[in-house]
């Protein structure tokens, strides 16, 4: 049987592993008029609803703000603004 000390040591452990762990969410904004939707997935990954598409982004690291791309897509966004750039054309959104 557990003492009562290593019974509460485990347990606050598992909260902060579980306090530590990034949770997906989804973020809304809007682009130039158009609705955008970023759900992100995991502190890796995130996928970009634009204009009845979805974009699978991968996270890489920024100075400021947190920066999502692939090949055709960047999106970065700081506080509640964001820059959108799709195949060369630059979309400016703010959350919604």
């Amino acid at each position: 049987m557990m003492k009562p000390i290593k019974h509460t040591t485990v347990i606050i452990a598992l909260i902060v592993l579980t306090a530590c762990n990034k949770q997906p969410s989804i973020n809304n904004y809007i682009c130039d008029n158009a609705p955008a939707k970023l759900d992100i997935i995991s502190n890796k990954q995130a996928k970009l609803s634009f204009y009845d598409h979805d974009y699978m982004l991968n996270h890489e690291v920024s100075a400021s703000g947190s920066k999502y791309i692939n090949q055709e897509v960047l999106f970065w966004s700081k506080g509640e603004q964001a820059m959108l750039i799709i195949n060369g054309k630059k979309y400016q959104c703010s959350s919604n």
